[in-house]
């Protein structure tokens, strides 16, 4: 079963620009999005090595670039326990002051609660002894805080997740048959989006997963509506064509190697043979050389001048000179 942590990681990887846009309006003048993004998982493991043995945090930590110049590191933190954690703004607090005092970074941190306690709501890390103080506060968004109508009419793709997340956490024991009628909405909105196939695949899957039926019965009916929308809306194909697409991706990433790898070898074959060539020529002109010292000497001994021997063999006077004084 795909556990809820690991769709929130997949789809903040997914939509993350759409992420941006929805917790920071001003994200178009703010990052500089053109030249990428990184997701820092090594980075996110060295901060917080003990996340490492549990499967209860959905975090991210992503490299975003500036137009103002430089960089700032995301932190995003998804609480997808569905309970309060008395310990989460320490935890909080422990990412950010391993993170400045290991990477010295501009950081700027987002919590995610998808909790149903009303009465836990932490946005910040107090700490205070004697006369120490320290208070730290980053953006949280609780689930419970914003009703779905707040996010319903919201354009960004992001919504849409949020507003699954919401149904879901809105799920009543024994109300399997509205929380169908929800989720067939949600899946009817999103197919008349007209979002990238890509995108839409990705929001789809996430719908598909997070939102459970207490009954086993109410999956299968909502495969065969969603089946039946797909047949209206041409879904399938959009679907079919969006697989296409990573299918492409996946075989033009192992042609490119697959050319790099030739390439490599030819340019490699070029070069051994450009070797053995020059090694070929100056082993030639090394034993010419010899047999042309050899007669210098041979001359010389019978008494010819180093003119003479520099016009009959066609070698420099300096050479001649050079090679008779040398030792036998």
């Amino acid at each position: 079963m795909i556990t809820r942590d690991l769709l929130w990681k997949g789809i903040i990887e997914d939509l993350f620009e759409d992420f941006l846009e929805f917790f920071f309006p001003d994200a178009v003048d703010l990052f500089d999005l053109e030249k990428g993004y990184e997701f820092l998982e090594q980075e996110l493991q060295q901060l917080y090595p003990e996340s490492e043995v549990s499967t209860r945090y959905a975090d991210k930590l992503v490299k975003v670039y500036l137009k103002e110049g430089g960089d700032i590191w995301v932190l995003i933190h998804v609480e997808v326990q569905g309970q309060a954690v008395s310990n989460f703004p320490d935890r909080m607090f422990t990412y950010f002051y391993r993170a400045v005092d290991r990477y010295n970074k501009k950081i700027a941190a987002i919590a995610i609660l998808t909790d149903d306690q009303k009465g836990f709501s932490p946005d910040g890390y107090e700490y205070q002894f004697l006369d120490t103080r320290l208070s730290y506060s980053y953006r949280k968004y609780k689930l419970l805080e914003h009703p779905v109508e707040i996010v319903r009419d919201q354009e960004n793709p992001f919504a849409i997740v949020l507003e699954a997340a919401w149904q879901a956490l809105m799920q009543n024991k024994g109300k399997d048959e509205l929380l169908l009628n929800h989720k067939v909405s949600l899946i009817r909105k999103l197919l008349n989006t007209g979002y990238a196939k890509q995108k839409v695949k990705r929001i789809f899957r996430f719908i598909e997963h997070y939102v459970h039926f207490e009954k086993p019965e109410f999956s299968l009916k909502f495969d065969d509506q969603v089946k039946q929308i797909r047949q209206k809306m041409g879904i399938e194909e959009l679907i079919r064509q969006a697989m296409i697409e990573d299918i492409k991706v996946e075989v033009r990433e192992e042609v490119i190697q697959e050319v790099r790898e030739e390439v490599i070898q030819e340019v490699r074959e070029e070069v051994i043979q450009e070797v053995r060539e020059e090694v070929i020529q100056e082993v030639r002109e090394e034993v010419l050389r010899e047999k042309n010292k050899i007669h210098v000497k041979r001359m010389l001994s019978k008494g010819f001048s180093i003119e003479d021997v520099s016009s009959i063999l066609d070698i420099p006077s300096e050479s001649v000179a050079q090679w008779g004084n040398e030792p036998a």
